[in-house]
């Protein structure tokens, strides 16, 4: 008489889970971050020694693509295992990466370098807010795991709310 309710789909251990391609995306884009930062930190302190700069100022004026670079870096191997603080680590470090490229550029001081590096964060950081890429380390993370099990299963297995006692017999 009462429609059987849909048997739940099991969900894929995380070993069976690759990586989708906008997280490896993000993990390429990270590690040129990461190669192109230190080519400005390289830049910067090689030019020290060739205009008389100290290199106390030279380091100062690459920290600003040296210092997110570096944080990216310790993320991409975790992004890609499926490491739900990477995650988080990785969009608070891309958020402050465009914010401090868009002052580069706002202010003229590194125009070239803030011009390749600021759309490969906003790009990066849209590929973590893909579905795909939600869904990735919803399957990763354990807390989230079980968040999705229990709303799955209240919508399409509802508990009884009442005891059977309480609704008068039908005569």
């Amino acid at each position: 008489m009462y429609p059987q309710p849909a048997q739940p789909v099991p969900l894929p251990s995380p070993e069976q889970v690759p990586a989708p391609g906008q997280v490896k995306t993000v993990a390429v884009m990270i590690w040129l971050t990461f190669a192109f930062a230190l080519i400005v930190f390289t830049f910067n302190m090689v030019g020290v020694a060739l205009a008389g700069i100290s290199p106390g100022y030279a380091f100062g004026y690459s920290l600003p693509w040296t210092l997110p670079a570096t944080l990216l870096a310790v993320t991409a191997v975790p992004l890609v295992r499926g490491h739900s603080w990477a995650r988080t680590m990785a969009r608070v470090v891309l958020i402050i990466q465009i914010v401090v490229q868009s002052l580069a550029l706002l202010g003229g001081t590194g125009f070239l370098w803030a011009l390749f590096l600021l759309p490969m964060a906003i790009t990066a950081l849209i590929q973590l807010h893909h579905p795909m890429s939600k869904w990735f380390f919803a399957v990763h993370n354990p807390a989230a795991n079980l968040k999705y099990l229990q709303q799955y299963t209240a919508v399409y297995y509802p508990q009884q709310q009442y005891p059977a006692q309480q609704y008068p017999h039908q005569q």
